[in-house]
């Protein structure tokens, strides 16, 4: 009798390791499961991870070049304005350039270029300024004041 209890109790205790056995296995299932899932996770961030940092790096690569570029830009520009800065001999010939210009254009307007002169006083001035005189009867030179006549006015090519 004895014998046959404790064999009962191993059987009892035998069933109860198996089904503690079987629900182990079940988690143990059920952790292998999350475990895969979270390893895919994991490999898909990685991923994830080193195509953002390549994109980054890229970025940061780009934005040096155009910074160099910008600062190789305003090197120039410095020189070029040194440059300008420099050359006094380059201003003197646009000094002169726009007093030459400046005898060239008509004194009345200064607008149009010289192109029909008085010959009472030999001023010279733009057909414009001939034509607003001789149409309102102001038959004066603008500059000196003497006056002519429609005869006196002639054209003169420079």
């Amino acid at each position: 009798m004895t014998l046959e209890k404790e064999q009962i109790t191993l059987n009892n205790e035998v069933s109860l390791h198996k089904s503690k056995l079987q629900e182990y296995t079940q988690h143990n299932a059920t952790f292998k499961e999350k475990f895969s899932k979270q390893e895919e996770r994991l490999t898909e961030m990685q991923a994830l991870l080193k195509e953002r940092s390549d994109a980054f790096e890229g970025e940061a690569l780009a934005r040096k070049r155009l910074q160099e570029e910008s600062e190789s830009m305003k090197r120039k520009i410095d020189e070029n304005v040194k440059k300008s800065q420099i050359a006094p001999g380059d201003s003197e010939a646009a000094k002169q350039a726009a007093q030459y210009l400046k005898l060239l254009k008509c004194p009345a307007c200064d607008v149009n270029f010289k192109s029909h002169v008085i010959l009472r006083c030999m001023h010279v001035f733009c057909k414009s300024c001939m034509d607003k005189q001789m149409e309102y009867r102001q038959r004066k030179c603008p500059t000196c004041r003497e006056n002519f006549g429609a005869k006196d006015v002639k054209e003169i090519y420079l």
